[in-house]
């Protein structure tokens, strides 16, 4: 049986302007949505770019090719988002009157500042489960 799934793409690309509309374009015209899209910049002249999105295999490995095919993208992994191996990190805003988990780790001299990080499941529960603003986050890969 086919069924959707959560995947991330950690994709390696020129940091030039128009490189992240090209990627998001690609998953736009072939009727994708993506749910997330982070850029970050690396070493000088490259970026990071990381993609989360829902599809079926077959349709993850045809966007695989393709982002693999743009001109400025150098290098593309796929990660199910539901592995024991691929981590997500987040930072949140919490409200004073917003009673948080134990699990989530105050920044020292940051009021109402929280840091988490866990399998992307586990993030996405702390998330549907207290009120908060996510004020950013990344993918890290156990190898």
């Amino acid at each position: 049986m086919h069924e959707l799934k959560k995947w991330a793409f950690i994709i390696s690309a020129a940091d030039r302007p128009g490189v992240m509309t090209s990627v998001a374009s690609v998953f736009s015209g072939r009727g994708l949505q993506v749910e997330a899209i982070m850029g970050n910049g690396g070493r000088p002249g490259n970026a990071e770019l990381t993609v989360i999105f829902e599809a079926l295999e077959s349709r993850k490995e045809s966007m695989f090719k393709l982002i693999g095919r743009l001109e400025n993208v150098h290098h593309v992994e796929a990660h199910d988002c539901t592995s024991d191996t691929l981590l997500r990190c987040i930072s949140v805003k919490v409200e004073p009157e917003i009673h948080v988990s134990e699990s989530l780790i105050p920044v020292p001299g940051h009021s109402g500042i929280y840091t988490f990080t866990g399998t992307y499941s586990e993030v996405e529960s702390i998330l549907d489960n207290i009120s908060v603003k996510l004020i950013s986050w990344h993918l890290v890969e156990l190898k």
